[in-house]
């Protein structure tokens, strides 16, 4: 069974491009589940988890290597 998802809005949200790609990402909303997951609309790159919080799939996103 297909999950249903909707895009969550990201303007001023401060989402980071794709760290592949560079392209746009958007963070769906999973309603049913509760799960928020990343995901690049050029690449399709996704982060590979589901995150209980919005905060938590934007910082997961927004991390890079070499932050500190």
């Amino acid at each position: 069974m297909a999950r249903k998802k909707n895009a969550v809005n990201m303007r001023g949200m401060g989402l980071k491009p794709c760290p592949f790609c560079g392209g746009a990402a958007t963070i769906y909303h999973f309603k049913e589940a509760g799960l928020f997951s990343p995901y690049c609309r050029r690449c399709k790159s996704e982060f590979g988890k589901d995150f209980k919080t919005f905060n938590g799939a934007l910082m997961a996103w927004n991390r890079r290597a070499d932050d500190e």
